[in-house]
């Protein structure tokens, strides 16, 4: 399908004056909504698609444009003039420039009706307008039919200020395209300002925005690429091949299907030279872990770049590396960040979150980017002694009296003597409940549904005494002349005790424990020291440093100091031994940790702090 007519959609020209009132910011906003009135054909093989305007009048002019405004409405209609059925194409927003920082002010809705008598086609309820070129609707269209959409453009008055986006700008062209055409997305390096990408065939070009560009709609096609200056009559142009086939890509080739429709093609300006590099196809939808991947693949100047497999850990990670490797979990290969990484921030139920790796199943494991203050509870137990002592005063010698183990939650002394079992909830497990309750269940988003039920691994295995200690393993494991981390607690973890799942569920073929009640729970000290710490040595140039005390999830040692038992527990930023760990009676932080599942989809952001990945919910 080759497209040869388009509709203009754009606020241009914005005149501003504010008004505080009452705590209300109201801009003043002269907008234009302009299009083409001349009509032709769009065509895809023998079937004609006609984009045209269902009035005479390419302009509408709105002044004193405030929040609450309905900005512009455009009537456009689609005419199936062939011989036969379209069973799908897509209506698209391109060449998309929206420079609002309250992206979710700026609101759009699309009605479709259509002129067979009883047939419907989709629209789309009210949505936040894109800040980067996107489908927006796929419909059906048979022969002989006219489809009509009303695509309606709202700055939504939000009861706060607003004076933020004054001068902003939203601009974007529809477009229709061949449902299963390409999207293409990419890098420019040693661009200059004001270049800008242009694919001749289609006459489509796509900002350099950070480097970055997007394309939708590439079709079959042997593409001319062309970068152009506004300020130069200069051009530097190179060839991109597109067909449908086995997908694959190579050099300047991109061959897909009908199913794997998004691919990155990088191009790089040497001189008068262009290149093109062809990377990764991915599927259709946009999947949270593939852009991961794919950013670390195409590095960039302060990005995470992907590295290889660490098998010595000797120091802690290096002020300059930011790294995304790989070692083996339960489930798989995992990838983990590792060092000043500043690209893995993500936006998620009202809290940002810092991604701690991609899991062997594909979910993302994120820790909080905040550390939660639990000072406030008095006598903290935080991983050891009899539930009894949670309410008793703030006393460290209530600690002598009874004997408990390191672990998220604890046995009964009455029934145990080293708490293997998994009877009572530790203080700090309490405190992540709640958190886990007030805000990703118990709310009308219910954000719980976008979470995985993964091991979290409490290492209860213990190398057993030494003099006035028990050591546990991973004190060994962590603390030794070689340091050895693992994210392989179903292999390594001699019983289920230690793993902590929400269903008593098999990861290959070892059991979980289902002790959990919400999937939520801490980091290990061993996926600290992947990320970038190691023991004794304090590191502040890795994403972990908060500048607070925090506990980890994994036992270091219960030690009989004199008249007290003192419960050990690794603590970041310094993985420590026994001695200077954190104990029960610490009064350190926690920072929760979570999964998303695995087909959690991109809805915006780069992963930087400035504009954090957001995933698409419903």
């Amino acid at each position: 399908m080759s497209r040869k007519n388009k509709i203009i959609v754009s606020i241009v020209g914005i005149s501003i004056i504010s008004l505080a009132l009452i705590g209300l910011t109201y801009g003043y906003y002269l907008t234009r909504i302009q299009g083409n009135t001349n009509n032709k054909s769009i065509s895809i093989s023998t079937v004609n698609l006609e984009l045209t305007y269902s009035d005479n009048s390419d302009v509408i002019t709105g002044t004193n444009i405030v929040p609450g405004t309905t900005l512009g409405t455009k009537t456009f209609t689609v005419t199936n003039s062939g011989n036969n059925n379209v069973d799908s194409y897509s209506v698209g927003l391109v060449n998309v420039i929206n420079t609002f920082t309250r992206l979710d002010d700026i609101k759009y809705t699309v009605t479709c009706s259509s002129s067979v008598t009883g047939k419907t086609c989709n629209g789309v309820s009210e949505s936040t307008f894109p800040n980067e070129n996107s489908y927006i609707i796929e419909n059906q269209i048979n022969k002989n039919e006219v489809q009509t959409y009303v695509i309606e453009v709202e700055y939504k008055e939000m009861n706060v200020d607003q004076s933020v986006d004054m001068g902003k700008t939203l601009e974007a062209k529809i477009d229709i395209f061949d449902t299963k055409s390409l999207t293409i997305k990419g890098t420019v390096t040693n661009s200059s300002e004001n270049d800008y990408v242009v694919i001749h065939s289609k006459e489509q070009t796509s900002e350099i925005i950070d480097g970055k560009y997007k394309f939708i709609g590439i079709e079959p096609d042997s593409h001319k690429i062309t970068i152009k200056n506004r300020k130069t009559t200069a051009t530097k142009q190179t060839t991109l091949n597109v067909s449908k086939g086995t997908p694959s890509a190579s050099g300047s080739n991109i061959t897909y299907n009908d199913e794997k429709n998004v691919a990155a093609a990088d191009i790089t300006i040497t001189g008068s030279t262009v290149t093109i590099d062809v990377n990764k196809i991915s599927d259709g939808k946009i999947f949270l872990k593939d852009i991961i991947i794919d950013s670390a693949k195409l590095g960039g100047a302060g990005r995470t770049i992907l590295g290889t497999t660490v098998t010595e850990f000797t120091s802690v990670s290096e002020e300059n590396e930011r790294v995304l490797n790989n070692a083996p979990d339960d489930y798989g290969t995992s990838y983990y960040y590792r060092g000043n990484v500043t690209d893995n921030y993500v936006d998620f139920a009202g809290f940002i979150w810092r991604i701690i790796r991609i899991n062997g199943d594909d979910s993302i494991r994120m820790i909080l980017n905040d550390t939660l203050d639990v000072t406030k509870r008095k006598n903290l137990d935080i991983y050891a002694g009899n539930k009894s002592a949670y309410n008793n005063t703030d006393d460290s010698t209530s600690f002598a009296e009874k004997e408990g183990y390191v672990g998220y939650m604890f046995g009964d002394l009455a029934t145990s003597s080293v708490g293997y079992d998994n009877i009572n909830d530790s203080s700090i497990k309490i405190e992540i409940d709640s958190f886990y309750e007030k805000y990703l269940e118990n709310n009308e988003y219910n954000y719980s549904k976008y979470l995985s039920d993964n091991v979290f691994c409490n290492d209860k295995n213990g190398e057993g005494p030494s003099g006035m200690i028990y050591a546990y393993q991973a004190r060994n494991r962590l603390l030794s002349s070689k340091v050895v981390p693992t994210f392989e607690c179903a292999k390594n973890v001699e019983n289920n005790y230690s793993r902590f799942t929400v269903s008593k569920i098999t990861v290959n073929g070892v059991e979980m424990n289902g002790d959990l009640k919400y999937p939520i729970a801490l980091m290990t000290a061993d996926e600290v020291v992947y990320a970038g710490g190691f023991p004794g040595t304090s590191n502040n140039n890795y994403y972990l440093y908060s500048g607070n005390e925090w506990f980890t999830m994994t036992p270091s040692a219960y030690y009989n100091d004199g008249p007290s038992k003192i419960n050990a527990m690794f603590i970041n930023g310094v993985i420590l031994d026994y001695r200077s760990a954190a104990t029960v009676r610490s009064k350190s932080g926690v920072r929760p940790v979570i999964n998303l599942k695995n087909d959690i989809q991109l809805s915006t952001g780069d992963g930087t702090k400035e504009n954090p990945y957001v995933i698409k919910t419903d």
